[in-house]
């Protein structure tokens, strides 16, 4: 029964898909064509277009606008100045959700936040994804928008990315550029191989 199932995982999703790759096949849904913000799960796609664009050893230069807006916002506390290289932001992002990693990893390969989320519409558009908008790379300020259907697909292809799966079944790594441990920002289950959060109160 999906409702029992639903109870039991402890999930407070008010719209959901659950789909078997190996066979794909919907085991259960509920609401998931329905458009909703999608806040941090926005980050998937930022780590998408990040391993399409970006070496894992490059470096990047933490900048002002990098670290800015991002009030009461969970950030991996990165200073100007500081030089990181994109797997330990790439780490950063997934694991902590960190929105400093998400706008470093973005101004450096764009020029701006809005430069990064073109990359990140057309690549949806590649897709076929005709109910998903990012406005940025975090999903912070809730103009980033999806289903549940368009995030399993951008959630397969990055699955598809090797260096994505090890990223996202991770549970904590060092970022040995600036010397700090991050770890996972949901509790562990012990039947779940990895995860993204994605939260909003609206």
């Amino acid at each position: 029964d999906a409702d029992q199932m639903i109870r039991e995982l402890k999930l407070g999703s008010q719209e959901y898909l659950l789909i078997d790759i190996t066979h794909n096949e919907v085991v259960m849904s509920k609401d998931a064509d329905k458009v909703v913000k999608v806040a941090s799960l926005s980050k998937i796609m930022t780590a998408i277009v990040i391993l399409e664009h970006r070496k894992l050893d490059e470096v990047v230069t933490i900048t002002r606008p990098m670290i800015s807006g991002l009030y009461d916002y969970v950030v991996a506390g990165l200073q100007v100045g500081q030089k990181v290289n994109v797997e330990d932001l790439l780490y950063a992002l997934m694991l902590l959700s960190a929105g400093d990693a998400a706008q470093a990893l973005a101004i450096s390969t764009s020029g701006s936040i809005a430069g990064f989320a073109e990359l990140m519409n057309n690549r949806a558009a590649e897709l076929g994804l005709k109910n998903t908008h990012f406005s940025n790379p975090t999903g912070m300020d809730y103009d980033n928008y999806s289903t549940a259907s368009d995030v399993a697909v951008i959630l397969q292809e990055a699955l598809k990315n090797p260096t994505f799966v090890k990223v996202f079944e991770a549970r904590e790594w060092q970022m040995t550029s600036i010397n700090k441990t991050v770890k996972k920002s949901f509790k562990e289950r012990e039947h779940i191989k990895g995860g993204k959060t994605g939260y909003t109160g609206l």
